[in-house]
């Protein structure tokens, strides 16, 4: 059952970005990406808590998804970007009072950025996904983000 809903989860994203019609090959390719990990996750006994897939550009390079996150889960974030990303970075917050304080980051110059952390007090996590930078003259790109536990 889980991996059913995975795969539709993955089928409602990659209809999404259907209408990007010059970059199809570069979204069809980001949604492989993400069910070859739904796979993996899901064979290793875990849970998928959330898929996103969407674009960047160099005027809007950075994305954040909020979730409430249960205190003693081992969580994994992963955010990959397509060969037009040479550097994607991954940072994920908790919420802690009226701000945001860093829980952990991977900014290393890769573009598949990846963030596992033991969440010790139950509330509202943010993950934000940048593409630091492009390849050569490229100026847009499509990433994937998933979150497992």
């Amino acid at each position: 059952m889980k991996k059913v809903l995975g795969v539709l989860s993955l089928a409602f994203a990659l209809i999404a970005l259907a209408p990007a019609t010059a970059n199809a090959g570069y979204g069809t390719r980001i949604g492989l990406k993400l069910l070859e990990m739904i796979n993996t996750v899901e064979d290793d006994g875990g849970t998928i808590a959330c898929i996103n897939a969407d674009q960047l550009t160099s005027d809007e390079n950075i994305r954040t998804y909020t979730r409430h996150l249960y205190s003693g889960n081992e969580y994994t974030a992963v955010a990959m970007g397509d060969s037009r990303i040479a550097d994607t970075d991954l940072v994920v917050y908790r919420r802690s009072g009226g701000s945001w304080e860093e829980v952990t980051r991977d900014a290393d110059a890769s573009n598949t950025a990846e963030c596992t952390f033991r969440c010790n007090r139950s509330g509202e996590y943010k993950f934000e996904v940048k593409a630091y930078r492009f390849e050569g003259s490229n100026t847009t790109g499509f990433y994937g983000f998933i979150l497992s536990f």
